[in-house]
């Protein structure tokens, strides 16, 4: 389960500390010839083998969006009025408004408040750059 790659080098052990998590020694993350990266298997695999578990708390959600402090009553109205696509609108905006916000605090001295970014190790894994 380890990641040659320094763009997921917080990302894995994020996700372990959570007791629920769950991920093979069979997968790993790494370049993939599609361009960007991809999950793969390092280890022959058997029929139901369970690769990776991640639990929701790990995950982004509607919930992040629709409770969020400065934005939830902007992601709420969004939802009630049935923008289209609307959920991807809630997870898009959610994850949005926190990048820009862990790249507030770095950029003000003010790493030490980056803790409450809910997700920044999944949120500095995101390709933001072309080509990574």
């Amino acid at each position: 389960s380890s990641s040659p790659s320094p763009i997921h080098a917080d990302l894995l052990p994020w996700l372990k500390q959570n007791a629920n998590t769950f991920i093979s020694p069979k997968f790993s993350i790494q370049p993939s010839k599609l361009g960007g990266y991809g999950g793969f298997a390092n280890a022959p695999i058997e029929k139901d083998e369970l690769l990776f578990r991640i639990p929701r708390e790990c995950c982004v959600t509607y919930e992040d969006a629709l409770t969020d402090p400065a934005c939830g009553e902007a992601f709420r109205r969004i939802k009630k009025q049935r923008v289209p696509s609307w959920g991807m609108v809630l997870i898009a905006g959610w994850i949005a408004k926190e990048y820009l916000l862990a790249e507030e605090y770095a950029a003000s001295a003010k790493e030490r408040r980056s803790n409450r970014i809910k997700h920044l190790p999944y949120l500095r894994s995101l390709p933001w750059n072309r080509g990574t």
